[in-house]
């Protein structure tokens, strides 16, 4: 096997990896990490057939199975993009009693390919040395690696007329958005360009392996942005996600930035919008009557903070004024949840990082003090 497809082998078990990394993630949005990393598999699929196909190892015993059913793969790949970034962009679910017609080339595919796959593997390379497996693809399209490609070039051109504009008042959200459509896009393209040559019959192993390099390489920055897309939602600059993106002021002047910075102090004070365990940066922003961009700016000016730092430390401080109010009253997950936080690893994580200790410690302190005092 050569130095290049080793490097594209490599991409295709680091997009595996990063498939089973989403699936696990803790996020409050379950199953766009769900479809993302579907999304990820069939990539690593791809990647994998065609190193196998180029290589000739798809024709042993070994990866035979893997002979058609890249169509699978090419099936899903689309529809699985587009469902997560609706569910993130318009937080509209996947729901399959709607949205199944999506599928049905997907489930089309897979019920073609079947009659192939249920060949022993011996039989199958027998069948096609003599050149008999085509009695078996019966149910197959003409060029349906064509007609794939070219839905998936639709899904492309729906994408961005559905999404582009998305984020039109919010410059991070919209960089996000627009970097991540245009790494599918790119996807889209290196399946285009492929499909072309083949047409033409002039695809070589080298254009193969750059088309499939290609590919890699903006699945690689679809996951960077989907892994950091909860940061830049919750008030992160886009800039600390992309060095190369400079920092924009939002024209804040400085009387109205400090208005606003007392008028957030005060609002966390007496309100206490952060005991709202789902509170988000949008959010934030509706109750100071301010765009997101503008409480993102605040929060990072004078608290030199992002927006999961600044709501988790007044979290962090109502936990400890239950502790030293109820001391044994109360359980530390039930400190953590009436604190604001909507699970105990990000409690004593948040707590740690603002006191040094950990919940449990903290109270073992003030038992120890009160004891002590006694």
């Amino acid at each position: 096997m050569g130095l290049s497809y080793l490097l594209v082998l490599m991409f295709a078990f680091q997009a595996l990896l990063l498939a089973v990394l989403f699936v696990f993630r803790k996020t409050q949005n379950r199953q766009a990490n769900i479809l993302l990393s579907l999304f990820l598999a069939s990539s690593s699929w791809l990647l994998i057939s065609s190193v196998l196909y180029w290589t000739q190892q798809l024709f042993t015993v070994e990866y035979i199975h893997f002979y058609w059913i890249f169509h699978i793969p090419l099936a899903a790949f689309a529809p699985l993009f587009y469902f997560y970034l609706r569910n993130i962009v318009l937080e509209k679910r996947f729901v399959p009693k709607k949205d199944f017609w999506h599928f049905i080339p997907l489930l089309y595919t897979v019920i073609s390919v079947m009659p192939i796959i249920l060949i022993p593997a011996k039989e199958k390379l027998e069948l096609l040395r003599t050149h008999q497996l085509g009695k078996y693809t019966y149910l197959l399209i003409p060029h349906l690696d064509v007609i794939l490609i070219a839905l998936m070039a639709f899904y492309g051109i729906v994408i961005i007329f559905k999404f582009w504009k998305i984020y039109k008042g919010n410059r991070d959200l919209r960089i996000w958005t627009r970097a991540i459509i245009t790494a599918f896009f790119g996807c889209v393209l290196s399946f285009v360009a492929y499909c072309i040559l083949y047409l033409l019959g002039v695809v070589t192993e080298e254009q193969d392996y750059a088309a499939n390099l290609l590919l890699s390489i903006f699945v690689l920055v679809i996951s960077y942005f989907a892994f950091n897309y909860s940061a830049i939602f919750n008030g992160i600059p886009i800039e600390n996600v992309l060095p190369f993106v400079k920092y924009k002021k939002t024209g804040l002047s400085k009387n109205y930035s400090l208005e606003l910075k007392a008028k957030l102090e005060g609002l966390m004070k007496s309100e206490k919008p952060y005991l709202q365990s789902e509170l988000r940066l949008d959010d934030l922003a509706e109750l100071l009557g301010v765009s997101r961009h503008h409480t993102s700016q605040v929060i990072n000016e004078y608290f030199n903070s992002n927006f999961f730092d600044f709501i988790n430390t007044y979290r962090v401080k109502e936990s400890i004024k239950l502790l030293e109010s109820r001391k044994k009253e109360v359980t530390l997950s039930e400190v953590g949840y009436l604190s604001g936080f909507n699970n105990t690893v990000s409690f004593n994580k948040a707590f740690k990082k603002n006191t040094g200790l950990t919940p449990s410690k903290y109270r073992g302190l003030l038992l120890n003090t009160k004891q002590s005092l006694n």
